[in-house]
C-alpha cells in the first residue's frame, strides 16, 4: 500500500492507495504529498482495485464511499468527499466556495454557484500568465486575507468546454482533459491547468479582489462595483462553514467585504475580457498584466 498526505484548510487526510496505477489515477485529480499516516489525521481513506469485480473500492474509515467500475465516479467521490471533512471542521476563518488565481501578488476570488462561470474565468485567467489556485473552494484569513485554494484541475462544464479549448494549443487540446460527471449526470471535463499555460506554485497571496461571474449567453457584458452590503449578501450565499463561526459568519462576511472590493462581472465570450487587466488597474491599482 502507498501512503499519501492531503492537507487544507489546517487540516489533513491520510489516503492508502492499493497500487501505482490507481496512484496515478489520484494523483490527476487532486494535489497530494508523501507522509506518514498519524492518529491526528483528519481522517483515513482507502482505494483498491478488485480484480476479480473490475470494481474501485473507496472507504473513508469503515465507510464504504463508492464501489464500481467508473473511474469518473470515484474521483468524483473522493474529491467531494475529501472537500468536506477538510473544510466542515474549519473555523479559523472563512471556507468559500469560489474559484482564485494569483494576479501580480495578489489573489482574485471569483466566488459563485455552480454554472455561474468561476471555472471559465479562472480558465482566462491562467491563459495570461496568472496563477491557478482553485476553482471551487478556498479559506480566507479574517486577519491577514490571505488565500488558500484547494488545488484540483479546473473543472469545465460542457457550454463553456469550447471556450476553454481555445486557450489550448490544438495539437494538445484532445489530450489534456479527462471526463467526470456531477451527481446530476452532467458532463464535466477536468483540465489540468498547465495545459493552459506554465504554473509556479506559490503560497501567500492576500485577497485583492472579489468577482462575482455571471456567464451568460444572451447579455452584454458588464463590469460594475458592488457595494459591501451587496458583497456581503452574496458571500453568504457562498459560505461554507458558516455554522462553525461567531454569528453564523455574517461579521467575518461583513468586514471582509467593506476591506476587499467587489465587482459584478457579466460575460459572454473571452473576447470581452481583453481589457479585464487594465479594467482591474483601475479599479484597484493592481499593475496591467502586459
Amino acid at each position: 500500500m502507498l501512503t499519501r498526505i492531503v492537507r487544507f484548510a489546517g487540516n489533513y487526510a491520510c489516503l492508502s492507495i492499493a497500487d501505482e496505477s490507481l496512484l496515478r489515477i489520484v494523483e490527476s485529480v487532486i494535489r497530494t504529498e508523501h507522509g506518514a499516516c498519524e492518529e491526528s489525521s483528519q481522517c483515513f481513506y482507502s482505494l483498491r482495485y478488485q480484480q476479480g469485480s473490475g470494481d474501485y473500492v473507496l472507504r473513508q474509515d469503515d465507510q464504504l464511499l463508492y464501489a464500481g467500475a467508473r473511474v469518473d465516479e470515484v474521483c468524483r467521490v473522493l474529491i467531494s468527499d475529501l472537500i468536506t471533512t477538510l473544510v466542515s471542521p474549519y473555523n479559523a476563518g472563512l471556507a468559500v466556495h469560489a474559484a482564485a488565481v494569483g494576479v501580480d501578488g495578489n489573489a482574485v476570488v471569483i466566488p459563485g454557484t455552480s454554472g455561474a462561470g468561476k471555472s471559465t474565468l479562472a480558465a482566462w485567467f491562467v491563459s495570461h500568465g496568472n496563477h491557478y489556485l482553485t476553482d471551487e473552494v478556498v479559506v480566507i484569513d479574517p486577519t491577514t486575507y490571505e488565500v488558500a485554494g484547494f488545488f484540483r484541475p479546473l473543472h469545465i462544464k460542457a457550454p463553456a468546454l469550447q471556450a476553454v479549448y481555445s486557450l489550448i494549443e490544438e495539437r494538445v487540446a484532445s489530450e489534456c482533459a479527462q471526463q467526470m460527471h456531477t451527481p446530476d449526470n452532467s458532463p464535466v471535463t477536468l483540465i489540468e491547468p498547465e495545459r493552459i499555460a506554465p504554473q509556479s506554485a506559490r503560497d501567500g497571496y492576500r485577497a485583492q479582489v472579489m468577482l462575482f461571474p455571471e456567464y451568460s449567453a444572451d447579455k452584454d457584458f458588464k463590469l460594475a462595483p458592488m457595494s459591501p452590503a451587496q458583497c456581503a449578501h452574496r458571500l453568504m450565499g457562498s459560505l461554507i462553514n458558516a455554522r462553525n463561526l461567531q454569528n453564523k459568519g455574517l461579521d467575518a462576511v461583513a468586514k471582509l467585504a467593506r476591506s476587499i472590493p467587489g465587482y459584478q462581472i457579466r460575460y459572454r465570450h473571452f473576447s470581452e475580457l481583453t481589457d479585464l487587466h487594465t479594467l482591474l488597474k483601475e479599479y484597484l491599482e493592481i499593475p496591467a498584466h502586459p
